[in-house]
């Protein structure tokens, strides 16, 4: 049984609402804080690529990051507050059960991204609101062995990614 989902733009379950996408930019200039708090959250890296989008009426901003042996995908509000970290692993950096699940989904095909999934926070009435623990899943796209991409979810004890 594979664990298939909806789409979601920009990759979270609690980012389903957002509404549009903005330009790529310079991030350091269009918000110097958020800038400044990837720098410091993730050492050794730098922003290759950002854009904009617009989740409740608030800006966010994606920031594709390089370096230090990994990239990720961080989406954070203009004072810097960080809601969500896509980072592209490995099937060796799997928890077991949720890499066997994967294998299942996955079956005869072959995965072209793996990665972990860090929901920090959510945008609630205009405003950040951290989540506490984060939610924490793992997204494999993937080519069936016919050609057909395929995406999956799958929560870290291997089920379901709860309210997908």
């Amino acid at each position: 049984m594979g664990f298939s989902r909806k789409w979601i733009v920009g990759g979270a379950m609690s980012l389903a609402a957002v509404v549009s996408i903005g330009c790529s930019q310079n991030l350091e200039s269009a918000a110097p804080q958020a800038a400044a708090a990837v720098k410091s959250a993730f050492p050794g890296t730098r922003i290759v690529k950002s854009s904009t989008e617009s989740d409740g009426g608030m800006t966010l901003y994606e920031a594709t990051l390089t370096g230090d042996g990994k990239d990720r995908d961080v989406l954070l509000s203009a004072d810097g507050s960080i809601l969500e970290v896509e980072t592209q692993i490995t099937m060796a950096d799997l928890p077991e059960a949720a890499a066997e699940a994967i294998r299942r989904i996955v079956g005869d095909g072959k995965i072209t991204v793996l990665e972990k999934v860090e929901v920090k926070g959510k945008v609630e009435s205009g405003k950040v609101v951290a989540l506490d623990p984060p939610t924490v899943f793992y997204e494999v796209k993937y080519r069936n062995p016919w050609g057909w991409p395929g995406e999956s979810q799958v929560a870290p004890d291997g089920g379901p990614v709860p309210g997908h």
